[in-house]
Order: structure tokens, then C-alpha cells, then sequence
């Protein structure tokens, strides 16, 4: 060992034991923690290979930051874009699903009127449906 350091054994390290407010018991955490794997957008990818993504970047250039910035925003945009799209999708599809199904069952009553033989005008105006559509209903 070299100038009478300290040897830490990572896997003893309890983030819950000790208080997190310095710096190299954060790099300690941060080690120990190294080999799992993040969820979510970044996939499989582990802690170290964040930190490795994120280092190169900021040893690039100002330039390349800026379009690699830019390119990250869009790409969370996009993905923004898409839940949303995907959500305003899930909402609407049970609200059309209803809608259907209603109309359906008020055809289904105007097609029981008339084989009542109730008159088509009645019937139209009791259901909301058109004339046309009622009268459709007496063909089928």
C-alpha cells in the first residue's frame, strides 16, 4: 500500500449505515454499485457504462456537446411524443368502444320498433337515428 492508505471492502459498504454527505463515500456507493444494470430508456446498460457514456461526453469538444445535447433532446421528445400519442390512443379507444356500442343498441330498439310496426317517423324521432337509417333498418 502506498503512503499508508485505507482498504475498503465494497461489499460491507451499507448505504444505510453510513451517512451519504461526502464525496468518496459517494465514489464508494457508486463502485459498489457499478455492475447493475439501469431500467428504463437506458435499457440494460450498467452504472459504469453511464458514467463512462457521460465522461467521454464531457471530454468532447463544445461543439460536439451542443449537437450531441440537441440530438439527446430530440430523442426525448420523441419518445415524449410517442407516450403521449400512445395515451391519447388508450383514452380514446374505451370512449369510441362506448360509442358504438350505443349506437348499436339504439339501432338494435329502432328494429324492434318497427318490426312493432311503428311508424318511421316516430321511430326516428324517439332514437335520434335519420329516416334513412330507419328505413335502412326495414330491409335488412
Amino acid at each position: 500500500m502506498i503512503g499508508g492508505g485505507h482498504v475498503t471492502e465494497l461489499p460491507k459498504l451499507d448505504k444505510h449505515e453510513v451517512p451519504v454527505t461526502g464525496g468518496l463515500v459517494n465514489w464508494f456507493l457508486f463502485l459498489r454499485e457499478a455492475d447493475q444494470t439501469l431500467g428504463g430508456v437506458d435499457g440494460e446498460r450498467t452504472f459504469a457504462e453511464k458514467a463512462m457514456t457521460t465522461l467521454e461526453f464531457l471530454s468532447q469538444d463544445a461543439e460536439t456537446r451542443l449537437e450531441y445535447e440537441a440530438r439527446l433532446k430530440f430523442l426525448r421528445d420523441e419518445t415524449s411524443r410517442i407516450e403521449g400519442v400512445k395515451a391519447e390512443a388508450k383514452a380514446q379507444g374505451p370512449a369510441e368502444g362506448r360509442a358504438e356500442g350505443e349506437y348499436k343498441k339504439v339501432v338494435e330498439i329502432a328494429a324492434n320498433l318497427l318490426s312493432m310496426g311503428l311508424d318511421i317517423e316516430a321511430i326516428s324521432k324517439a332514437s335520434g337515428l335519420s329516416r334513412e337509417e330507419v328505413t335502412a333498418l326495414k330491409k335488412i
